[in-house]
């Protein structure tokens, strides 16, 4: 009669510690996917802005005009490292060149790449 009383018990609790068990497994998944999902921006729009004198791309990201990249690759390109407030540096890369320049202002972008 014990056995039966003891396996009555802990069929009715393991439903429920089942329950338990997988809501706590579901808050676990879910509450860090919600954390990251805010604390990440949505990314910049990437556009194409041509190439400079025939041998060098130019990629802006973060608002910044063609007309204002071209113009900060050119001056990058003749040697000054900080073109109308950007500040750049030479990114080494696995292309043909093996560099890039890479120019920033806040969350505006300017790459430069040889071609």
């Amino acid at each position: 009669m014990r056995g039966v009383h003891r396996n009555a018990l802990t069929s009715r609790a393991a439903p429920l510690t089942r329950a338990v068990v997988l809501l706590v497994i579901a808050c676990a998944i879910t509450v860090p996917s919600i954390a990251l999902a805010r604390g990440t921006r949505p990314a910049a729009t990437v556009h194409q802005c041509g190439v400079v004198q025939k041998t060098v791309g130019v990629v802006e990201q973060g608002g910044v005009s063609c007309h204002t990249a071209r113009t900060v690759a050119l001056h990058w390109l003749n040697g000054h490292n900080h073109p109308d407030g950007f500040s750049c540096k030479r990114k080494k890369t696995n292309a043909g060149s093996g560099f890039q320049g890479v120019c920033t202002d806040q969350s505006k972008r300017v790459t430069i790449i040889p071609q």
